[in-house]
């Protein structure tokens, strides 16, 4: 029994290496909401100061004077920073019109713009929040509500530019950013050579860089013209040249991309079939690109038409699951996209792309597969992880020793041999049993969690025990269980959460939490899993080592009653002894198994 006792302690000490992703983290915690500011139809440009570099806007008001500021004043903002301090609600009290030309830094500081209605009368035909974006916008979600497209020429070709955050990407950046809603093109029949890129986020790149981005917007563009008329359409980009990289990206919308011409006005619209190209990701790529970490569940409508004999049709387009067209050069990785929507990645040119079944695109492995950016979602195709609160991926090197120890023991009671094998690997965090550690080469700092897994009930309240200025906290289900600022867990619903612990250097380490309606815990079932074996003894030893230094152990008091086992008032390593002793005699016994109740009243 004792050589029993000393391979189960040994087995609980034993170095096990997982891996935790790690992220920085927006430090507004979960439960902390925002003030939505609901646009009343005006516009504020009191809060702008020509001395300063720095603006805050909290009203929606404030928002809408932008479009006095770029678009009358000719602000454009090069060298400045414009932050938003809530959500704003334009609560379609009108248009407002595509802000022109921007050289700053707009950051949405994860925030919201909603209900948002635009109108596209830009000159040029460049349209988004932003017609020509030469600066960078991060860190911010648009919905749009109706793009409203102004009428068009009648001689000369028309270009038409439109995404979601702005027309054209000229060596700017935009990042971490997202758009939904409706985004569309359309117009009366013309006789002329139409051009249009028309994007999710962008309509053309030339030298910019997409990074962090989703889109589930309704893309809708409808171009009229000659026969030779063309339309380019993409989840994430109409086109991209000159270098432009899109990275960490995805669509789940709908593209309806369709062009059309009429002979004369005797006749019916012809809707052309040749040239409109659609793609889940870049509408054409014009000469260089490089596009990596993306995925497109995107959905192809066809457009159904009546011929000239009265029976309807749909139109066919060309569309791939990855690119609509693509006859230049591409540095691409890691490029998915949807089987069922889609018969190869490339509508016409070279062929690119993986497809994927929608079963698999659910799958953890996944999700891992495109990289830190992106996290898993049970039953969901994998989100961006500053999506759920997470901001860019910083991995942080750390290399741990591992040592693992087996005992094997013979027929002969007297042999016995141990092997210890020590190796040397580099991983992001190694866990002790049920203890966390996380060792910061950079701040030569120890950060950990000597308990990583709890169970309290519903209406409790545990104290991480990590006392340092340098962490934020953040609740995976605020639904199940919120954290303060201070670390403290409340529970308000059954079910389980994570708490995500992340210090200055980005270190990341999780707790689980359990949260089960109001009931004791078994004896000896510290964790409250059911079971009572190494793992409740390595807790009782772990909340010792605590309290013998004079800090908190992190027990609550269904913990501490559990781990009490021998009711004398006192949690130490008798207790974590005497369920080991008990987890032995569970393991060798077969029949007429006593609760540890009992067991330790014989032992008593």
């Amino acid at each position: 029994m004792k050589k029993l006792c000393s391979i189960i302690l040994a087995a609980a000490m034993t170095f096990i290496s997982v891996k935790v992703p790690q992220y920085s983290y927006n430090t507004v915690n979960a439960e902390e909401e925002s003030a939505v500011s609901i646009w009343d139809g005006t516009k504020d440009t009191s809060w702008y100061d020509e001395e300063e570099t720095e603006f805050h806007l909290k009203t929606a008001q404030e928002f809408a004077g932008l479009e006095t500021l770029i678009n009358e004043s000719n602000k454009t903002f090069e060298g400045r920073t414009i932050y938003l301090e809530s959500d704003i609600d334009m609560s379609n009290k009108g248009y407002l019109s595509t802000f022109q030309l921007f050289k700053g830094t707009l950051d949405g500081n994860y925030h919201s713009i909603t209900n948002y209605s635009l109108e596209l009368k830009n000159k040029n035909r460049c349209d988004g929040l932003f017609s020509t974006l030469e600066g960078t916008v991060c860190n911010l979600n648009i919905e749009y509500s109706d793009m409203l497209t102004g009428n068009i020429n009648t001689s000369g070709i028309d270009t038409y530019i439109v995404g979601g955050i702005c027309g054209i990407l000229n060596q700017g950046v935009i990042k971490n950013c997202s758009v939904t809603g409706i985004i569309k093109i359309y117009q009366s029949a013309a006789q002329k050579d139409n051009i249009a890129f028309t994007g999710g986020i962008c309509g053309k790149a030339t030298s910019g860089k997409i990074t962090g981005c989703s889109s589930s917007a309704s893309i809708r563009v409808t171009i009229p013209g000659s026969k030779t008329a063309r339309s380019y359409a993409g989840g994430i980009c109409g086109a991209c040249e000159k270098e432009s990289v899109i990275h960490n990206s995805y669509f789940t919308g709908e593209i309806n991309n369709h062009t059309s011409y009429q002979p004369d006005i005797t006749q019916p619209v012809i809707y052309t079939e040749s040239n409109s190209f659609s793609g889940g990701i870049v509408g054409t790529i014009l000469d260089k690109a490089t596009i990596s970490n993306v995925y497109s569940t995107a959905t192809f409508l066809e457009y159904t038409v009546k011929d000239s004999t009265s029976s309807s049709h749909s139109t066919k387009i060309i569309k791939g699951g990855i690119i609509g067209e693509f006859e230049a050069e591409l540095n691409g990785e890691k490029l998915y996209y949807l089987a069922s929507i889609a018969t190869k990645g490339v509508g016409k040119g070279e062929e690119v792309g993986i497809a994927k079944s929608d079963e698999n695109m659910k799958k953890e492995a996944f999700a891992t597969s495109l990289g830190n950016a992106f996290i898993y979602k049970e039953n969901s195709y994998p989100p961006l992880g500053w999506e759920y609160g997470y901001t860019e991926p910083i991995i942080t090197t750390t290399t741990t020793t591992t040592t693992t120890t087996t005992t094997t023991t013979t027929a002969k009671p007297t042999t016995t041999s141990t092997t210890t094998t020590t190796s040397t690997t580099t991983s992001t965090t190694t866990t002790v049993q049920n203890t966390t550690t996380v060792t910061t080469t950079s701040a030569n700092v120890e950060f950990k969690l000597e308990v990583t897994s709890i169970a309290i009930n519903n209406g409790d309240q545990y104290t991480i025990p990590i006392n340092r200025d340098d962490i934020v906290f953040k609740s995976t289900n605020p639904d199940v269980a919120v954290v303060s600022p201070k670390g403290i867990v409340t529970a308000i619903g059954t079910g389980e959460a994570i708490i995500n612990i992340i210090d200055k250097d980005y270190n990341v380490i999780q707790l689980k939490v359990s949260v089960k309606e109001d009931v004791a815990y078994p004896l000896g079932d510290v964790n409250n899993d059911g079971n009572i074996n190494a793992v409740d003894a390595s807790s009782v030893l772990a909340y010792y080592a605590m309290i013998s230094t004079n800090k908190d152990g992190g027990f609550d008091d269904n913990q501490k009653t559990a781990a009490d086992v021998d009711h004398d008032g006192n949690i130490n390593a008798v207790d974590a002894s005497n369920i080991l002793s008990y987890y032995a005699y569970v393991s060798t016994t077969k029949e007429n198994i006593k609760s540890m109740e009992e067991f330790m009243k014989k032992t008593v």
